[in-house]
C-alpha cells in the first residue's frame, strides 16, 4: 500500500518492474497467470542481495517481496464452492 490505498494490479506491476530493474512487458499478468507471477516474483526474490535493517543494524536473507501478503492482496480467490 502506498499512502493507505492499495495499488492496482498494474500499479502493482509497475512497482516490482522498477524494484525489479526489469521492463514491465516481462512481469507477467497476475490476473491471467498467477502461476506464472508467482514464479516470476519468487525467482526475482531469489537473486536480490541481502536486506540490510537499520532498526536492528542486521544484514538479513529477507525477501523484498512477501509472496504470501502479494497473494492474499492480488492472488486469485481461494476457498472452496458448494453448489447445493
Amino acid at each position: 500500500m502506498i499512502d493507505e490505498c492499495q495499488l492496482t494490479d498494474r500499479m502493482m506491476r509497475k512497482v516490482l518492474s522498477i524494484l525489479f530493474n526489469e521492463p514491465m512487458k516481462s512481469v507477467p499478468d497476475n490476473r491471467a497467470d498467477w502461476d506464472g507471477f508467482s514464479a516470476w516474483v519468487n525467482e526475482r526474490n531469489l537473486m536480490t542481495p541481502k536486506t540490510f535493517n537499520p532498526s536492528t543494524n542486521i544484514t538479513t536473507d529477507e525477501l523484498w517481496i512477501n509472496a504470501k501478503e502479494l497473494k492474499k492482496l492480488y492472488g486469485p480467490p481461494g476457498g472452496c464452492c458448494t453448489i447445493a
